[in-house]
């Protein structure tokens, strides 16, 4: 019994110890040399040392079988950690990451885009003409309390500082806290677009000005005009700002408009000289496309040239005129409106998107970078993953030393 669990401790032990050729054949001469042992011992009936002589050829038997077995375990593993290699390898390939970084410099006649928030713009710019309607009020020195029930808005032909200019989502909220209390902006309405949880603005230069579309959202700002302006509020004729005023010191027109859903307010501003508009933090989606004419529900590209950099990667893609661009799912990130002119607009966008779709002619393709084209151009990755593996070769040498 001790001999039969001192050989089953033994076959244990060589489980996970290699066998070389030598030692397979050696196994063999003392399993054959046992065998012809109880050969012999049977003749002479000595059944003790016959029993014995069985154990030890059982003994070899298993030791020779643990052989085989073990080259077939290894194949088998070394085709199962191969395949799920290749399955991972393969996933890499055709997934996309989460999100990539992209940074975007294009010239185009139009931009559509939702905003993450309220958009204040604080930063002065001129302009020779300036429209809006869906007014709920106005406050300018000459104007009097009945006259901005007319909705419409215009000052042409004189220059204008638009000083500022907001688009919000409440009446109390954080850059609109100035509102007037009109019965009007009590309430805003619900958004009809199930897509448009934020205020969603159509940029688009038509004409020598750019129109400015806005839905979900409600209009307010500050305007400053030479003195003697002629300030136009729809039918109601013409008004000529005069408020007791220094000579050469422009005065303050005040506006904002009624809330909007699906129907939205439109802003045109036309100037001489280009200008811009920043900090519209953007998300959901940002297109570059224009209706056709005659041609309800068919779109063209707006982008005359322009440049798309992926960041984490460094690749660029160069755009053309035509080519079609969708940025979508875009979870942050702020877009600028730059060098505003009269045929076209330069649009930088920096931010972290899930889809960007390109199209040039028939051909479709998603140009967010798959896992394993991220980790290619991962050098940083690369070289912790190397420093990693080369300090754990380390250790287990010297673990090795140590121990054995």
């Amino acid at each position: 019994m001790m001999v039969k669990l001192l050989f089953q401790r033994i076959i244990y032990a060589f489980r996970n110890t290699p066998f070389d050729k030598e030692t397979v054949k050696q196994f063999k001469l003392e399993r054959e040399r046992h065998i012809q042992a109880i050969v012999s011992q049977s003749k002479q009936d000595n059944l003790d040392s016959a029993k014995n002589n069985l154990a030890w050829v059982e003994f070899y038997s298993q030791l020779l079988s643990i052989k085989k077995s073990t080259r077939l375990a290894q194949l088998v593993w070394s085709v199962v950690i191969a395949l799920i290699c290749l399955f991972i390898v393969g996933l890499a390939w055709i997934l996309p990451v989460f999100s990539a970084k992209v940074l975007l410099e294009i010239e185009t006649k139009s931009v559509t885009l939702t905003l993450n928030e309220e958009w204040y713009a604080d930063e002065p710019f001129l302009v020779d003409s300036f429209k809006i309607n869906k007014l709920a009020e106005v406050v300018a020195p000459g104007v009097g309390d009945g006259n901005w029930n007319s909705e419409k808005m215009e000052l042409s032909q004189q220059k204008t500082t638009v000083a500022k200019l907001k688009v919000c989502l409440r009446e109390n909220s954080r850059i609109c806290k100035t509102l007037t209390n009109a019965q009007e902006l009590s309430q805003m309405p619900e958004c009809v677009l199930k897509d448009l949880p934020y205020p969603r603005i159509d940029f688009s230069v038509q004409d020598d000005k750019l129109n400015m579309y806005v839905k979900c959202a409600f209009v307010t700002g500050e305007l400053y005009a030479p003195p003697g302006a002629i300030l136009r509020l729809g039918d109601t004729g013409e008004v000529q700002i005069s408020g007791e005023s220094i000579p050469d010191i422009s005065e303050t027109i005040e506006f904002w408009t009624k809330p909007v859903g699906e129907f939205p307010i439109l802003l045109e501003l036309a100037s001489e000289k280009a200008f811009k508009l920043r900090d519209l933090n953007v998300q959901g989606k940002i297109e570059f496309l224009e209706e056709v004419p005659l041609a309800p529900g068919k779109f063209d590209s707006t982008i005359l040239s322009g440049k798309l950099t992926m960041l984490e990667t460094g690749v660029t893609k160069n755009l053309q005129e035509g080519d079609y661009l969708v940025l979508g799912k875009v979870s942050s990130g702020y877009l600028k409106l730059k060098e505003i002119g009269k045929k076209s607009m330069k649009v930088i966008f920096e931010g972290d998107v899930k889809q960007i779709r390109t199209r040039r002619g028939f051909f479709e393709k998603n140009l967010v970078p798959t896992w394993l084209e991220y980790i290619f151009y991962q050098n940083r990755l690369a070289f912790f993953w190397s420093a990693v593996i080369f300090l754990w070769g380390i250790l287990w040498s010297v673990r090795n030393m140590i121990f054995h």
